[in-house]
């Protein structure tokens, strides 16, 4: 990979992601770590691909040990905030997650690719909260966007059916 540009590096596991090939996605990305240790895109692109790659405690425990670093290098980024937000949703502190989550759904712009896949990652959040009626609200209003990722759609048809199933257990 020496030689290799981030830009290149980020789009084969954006690929890979979307794919669902989460663990070729986190070896392209530890690779792009090692060697673009200083780019905040990066980190937020690797920590986000680890928690977002299942429940693997080692997943998780690499994307906790890389929550300073990301923290630091976040600022004012409603991506790396929304990542922040998974990190900590992923291990059990979710009053931390759902103030980062708030913040990074106050600074996206809604006609950012990714916007979506945050408003999805927040309902996701407000699941885990127990808010199951802000939830449904947030994924209705995602599954009938026409632009969202495969990924984004995939979750809100696994969350909605979640949700229902839920709801007739009550």
């Amino acid at each position: 990979l020496k030689g290799v540009k981030a830009r290149s590096l980020l789009l084969a596991a954006e690929a890979a992601r979307l794919e669902g090939e989460y663990e070729k996605a986190i070896r392209i990305l530890e690779n792009a770590y090692a060697m673009y240790p200083g780019m905040p895109s990066v980190l937020n692109n690797l920590v986000y691909n680890l928690v977002r790659s299942g429940d693997d405690p080692r997943n998780i425990a690499r994307a906790k040990e890389l929550l300073p670093k990301l923290i630091q290098a976040g600022g004012k980024s409603a991506l790396m905030l929304d990542t922040v937000a998974m990190v900590y949703m992923k291990t059990g502190d979710l009053a931390q997650a759902k103030k980062y989550s708030e913040k990074a759904r106050e600074l996206i712009n809604k006609n950012e690719y990714a916007a979506m896949e945050v408003d999805f990652n927040a309902a996701e959040l407000l699941l885990r909260l127990g808010e199951v009626n802000a939830a449904k609200e947030m994924l209705e209003k995602i599954e009938r966007a026409p632009d969202k990722s495969s990924f984004v759609d995939v979750g809100t048809q696994q969350l909605l059916k979640r949700i229902e199933e839920e709801i007739g257990r009550k």
